[in-house]
């Protein structure tokens, strides 16, 4: 085939794939009959027509018999139901919705944040919360974001911005000193505060900015909203009720001495608090020297679970369950951090946020997803003897994430690297057996990618030779079925502390069905392995991980058929970290190399990124807020980075950049290209607006494939 006939292929490829939606949440409601559930599911998918997502909402009725198992699961409508809300929460009873979305209001040119109250019969209210002068815009973003039910379900707990007050200048033209008094009729502060129209605002990175989060209650009835009052050198979030419906307890991030990127950081400074709802009390809960995430209580209200992280290091990091005695206030360990792994067992906890509902009916177990090493199950924990059980892991193999548990029902979603999407539901049993390994799960929906091509994949487990505390690694090869030989594109994961486990990409899938084996690679250092697996890595990027990265291409090479002329890399992040490394320490290996917002050169990225300790930490050195960086420092960060090797590179290479990226800014890789260019080497560059360090919307994510396909079949 000729090149357009190769692009119009994988154009309908793409388009076909581009159908596949993938489940965003589930929920189990209760009918006023004990013996059947409704579950709603959220589903997006990618719109190529209208270059956004789609969101739509399936609902289907499940049949329980006398003893609490799945008898019969139905679907209730035939037709998907299309929704577009930012947030979603339903109230205990389940006889009540709150809906966050962005609607015109009248002839308003401008959308408006609209939260909507429903009960099973019909709307209740519409609050403006857009026009709210209390506070500013809803947030959304998941680190901070909460949209809760009170218990009594009378009200309504959000997080939002601090209210912004209109500054003005001592030269604005509407200036009246007589009339501009401040709200407690302080003329004096209000000229101090015509300094400060202009002044900076720090935001918590990557990402829509977040300056500083308040806590927001609505009563539903009379629409009144009340800020509580939490320190001013926090920036709450995560918030939920106590069962009693007598405070708050949120996670409040420090804001000194000046704020970091957030999102994808398990590492940030941060504490649990307890405010009363009558704010005489504000409890500090934990001390602040671990980062916490994803509160939750039983459902008696007698137990808090909570993950926590090391504060500081790498970005992420393997973390330990913890619990609090609520009515003592005494904590103790559920799950430690588990050092290093023992073969194919418990590999520790890695995942950042806990079902909404995770609890067994009795308050006693607990229900989570984690990493393991190349797969994601879920598991059991007893909180009471603190007996550990993976419950998925005699089941099929791939990436299990726990949904929802509502009267010991489990909803869970199921997907692998040739399967997108399976709604699964189960019930646990009334006496589980100390040996289980595996739930007995009824498949709700199966969402197929709209092919009858069949994509095989394999786990394989490599050891390095060197003298590192960690040898093990895991890469998982994708092929086609019925392909003799096959062209092969190699990726590295982002992060470096992330890892693949086993779940669906449409990248990666519409790259097989094109006719390219897939090869992705585990290197030393991602999630998954224990905290030992982690840490190996720092102060060895560059090395360590290309290694891996050299010996998992080899292995291929020597033992899959593959074409070893055509062998391709494609990464972003820490992957573009790693394809630029290879492409300069192995020059004549790769045909082409495609990376997206690639870390080129650490030093540069120093002081213009969100995460400057990342910086640090990934070159092997401590980081602290005072640091200035030394020359040894330089020197390190630059011979670690892929910069040090350009003068090898010979490999046509694309590069595409996210112009709103502030985690790896766009300089990164136009410093690539510009040296690129310079030394001749046959090189692309595409920059897209309103994208950031993801590259994931919808008509950018379209045209990377589209770009890396034809980048890929011109070096072929």
């Amino acid at each position: 085939m000729d090149e357009q006939q190769i692009l119009n292929q994988a154009e309908q490829v793409y388009r076909d794939c581009s159908k596949t939606p993938s489940v965003a949440t589930a929920t189990m409601l209760s009918n006023d009959n004990s013996k059947n559930l409704q579950v709603v599911s959220e589903w997006s998918q990618r719109n190529l027509d209208t270059t956004s997502m789609t969101q739509f909402s399936l609902h289907h009725h499940i049949h329980l018999t006398d003893d609490g198992n799945i008898e019969k699961v139905e679907k209730t409508h035939t037709l998907p139901f299309e929704n577009s809300y930012k947030q979603i929460s339903y109230s205990e009873t389940g006889k009540l919705k709150a809906v966050l979305k962005l609607e015109k209001i009248g002839k308003a040119d401008q959308e408006s944040q609209i939260l909507s109250i429903w009960s099973t019969e019909c709307l209740l209210h519409s609050f403006n919360l857009t026009s709210v002068k209390k506070h500013g815009k809803a947030i959304v973003d998941a680190t901070f974001a909460s949209l809760v039910w009170s218990p009594d379900e009378k009200y309504i707990l959000y997080v939002a911005e601090k209210e912004k007050k209109s500054l003005k200048t001592y030269f604005d033209s509407t200036v009246n000193d007589i009339d501009d008094k401040d709200s407690n009729g302080d003329a004096n502060e209000t000229k101090l505060n015509k300094l400060d129209k202009f002044i900076a605002e720090e935001t918590w990175g990557e990402r829509e900015p977040i300056h500083q989060p308040v806590l927001a209650i609505l009563e539903i009835s009379t629409g009144a909203i009340r800020i509580l009052d939490t320190p001013s050198n926090v920036s709450p979030g995560q918030a939920i009720w106590s069962r009693d419906g007598s405070g708050i307890v949120y996670v409040g991030w420090d804001n000194e001495p000046w704020r970091l990127g957030v999102i994808y950081c398990s590492n940030r400074r941060n504490s649990l608090y307890y405010i009363s709802l009558d704010e005489s009390e504000c409890e500090h809960l934990t001390d602040g020297s671990r980062t916490i995430y994803s509160p939750r209580f039983n459902p008696q209200g007698t137990k808090l679970v909570y993950m926590s992280y090391l504060y500081g290091g790498p970005h992420h990091s393997c973390a330990a369950l913890m619990q609090i005695d609520w009515n003592g206030r005494k904590s103790e360990i559920l799950i430690e951090t588990v050092s290093q792994t023992n073969g194919s067992g418990f590999c520790g906890i890695y995942s950042m946020e806990l079902p909404k509902r995770c609890w067994s009916a009795d308050g006693n177990k607990l229900y989570f997803h984690t990493v393991r090493r190349i797969y994601q199950d879920i598991y059991e924990v007893n909180t009471i003897d603190k007996k550990l059980s993976c419950i998925t892991k005699d089941n099929e193999r791939g990436c299990w994430s726990i949904l929802d548990v509502y009267n010991n029902i489990l909803l869970a979603s199921f997907m692998s690297p040739s399967i997108a999407n399976r709604l699964m539901i189960a019930a646990i049993p009334y006496s589980i057996d100390s040996n289980l390994t595996s739930l007995h799960w009824t498949e709700i929906e199966t969402i197929r990618v709209p092919s009858d091509d069949r994509i095989t994949w394999e786990v394989i487990t490599l050891t390095a030779s060197d003298s590192a505390s960690i040898n093990e690694f895991d890469v998982i090869f994708c092929m086609p079925e019925g392909v003799a030989e096959l062209p092969l594109i190699v990726v590295p994961h982002g992060g470096p502390h992330s890892a693949f486990y086993s779940y669906y990409n449409i990248y990666y899938y519409c790259f097989c069905k094109l006719g390219y084996a897939i090869l992705q690679v585990n290197y030393r250092g991602s999630s998954g392995y224990g905290q030992k697996g982690i840490d190996c890595l720092l102060g060895n990027v560059g090395t360590l991980d290309v290694t891996d990265m050299k010996l998992a291409v080899d292995h291929i090479l020597a033992n899959k058929k593959v074409i070893g002329q055509n062998i391709y890399v494609f990464g972003g992040s820490h992957g573009g970290f790693l394809g630029t490394h290879m492409i300069g320490q192995f020059p004549s290996l790769f045909k082409a190399c495609a990376v997206r917002n690639p870390v080129t050169d650490i030093a540069s990225m120093l002081n213009v990124t969100d995460i400057p300790d990342w910086c640090y930490v990934e070159a092997g050195f401590d980081w602290n807020f005072g640091n200035i960086p030394s020359s040894d420092v330089y020197t390190k960060m630059i011979n670690v980075s892929p910069m040090a090797h350009i003068s090898k590179v010979q490999t046509p290479t694309l590069i595409l950049l996210g112009q709103e990226d502030a985690r790896v800014p766009p300089y990164q890789g136009r410093e690539l290209y510009r040296a690129l260019k310079a030394r001749g080497v046959e090189t692309r560059l595409l920059s897209y607006p309103g994208n950031n360090h993801s590259l994931s919307e919808v008509e950018c994510e379209a045209d990377v494939f589209m770009n890396v396909i034809s980048w890929f079949n011109r070096h072929r």
